[in-house]
């Protein structure tokens, strides 16, 4: 099957496609990943990033499909960057856009799409405004910062899913000294800080402390030093 490919001109001002700004695209973020759902039936597909937060020279298009055909066009002058792809099998029922690692955790950008079937008729197409929260992929407990410190430290963690969560500040001789319950907390990336005083609001004495966080079935233990 020979396919006539009707790429995008790499701007985001066609005049065909600003009738259809309507934020239909099916669209999820997970770690690195922006998965699209796409259509049935679909043996081709046209996907055009604008106007994104991101590094747009990092991102990757990938397809479960084993030989797909992916074709890729940078514009690094009015950063924009289009993705085409097809596979004679038909397409998988999702695309996966890989995104650079952002300290903000959002993905935002202006994406216009196309998807086609085995003739080249046009299934659907449009322009969405995305602005997706990129959860994390697993359970993670960073390192306190600062550490050693004196008197306050940050404890960040991850969250991929909603979850109880229980967090603890240990002694050196075991006893809890500082705990927080979070019941139903979000997904997401989330911080503790911790301002060396106990669960009465006394401040506690120079030394070596634990900071243990329960996450459903997870459990991260991590040594810290207060120095003052």
């Amino acid at each position: 099957k020979m396919w006539q490919w009707r790429y995008f001109n790499l701007s985001m001002d066609s005049i065909i496609y600003a009738a259809r700004i309507d934020n239909s695209l099916n669209a999820v973020g997970k770690g690195s990943n922006i998965t699209f759902t796409v259509p049935k039936e679909t043996y081709m597909a046209e996907i055009l990033i604008g106007n994104s937060n991101l590094d747009i020279q990092k991102m990757h298009l990938n397809t479960s499909n084993s030989n797909p055909f992916i074709f890729k066009s940078l514009d690094t002058k009015n950063n924009i960057i289009q993705f085409s792809i097809a596979d004679y099998k038909g397409l998988d029922s999702l695309l996966v856009l890989r995104v650079p690692e952002d300290q903000s955790s959002q993905f935002l950008a202006k994406i216009q799409y196309r998807f086609l079937g085995i003739d080249g008729d046009t299934l659907n197409y449009g322009i969405s405004e995305i602005d997706i929260n990129l959860l994390p992929e697993s359970f993670y407990v960073y390192n306190n910062y600062p550490n050693p410190f004196n008197p306050i430290t940050t404890i960040h963690y991850d969250l991929p899913d909603l979850r109880d969560v229980q967090i603890e500040i240990i002694d050196i001789m075991g006893r809890t000294i500082k705990s927080k319950s979070i019941n139903r907390h979000v997904a997401g990336r989330h911080s503790f800080t911790w301002y060396g005083i106990n669960n009465f609001g006394n401040k506690v004495s120079t030394g070596i402390y634990f900071f243990k966080i329960q996450a459903g079935s997870d459990l991260r233990i991590k040594k810290m030093l207060l120095l003052k």
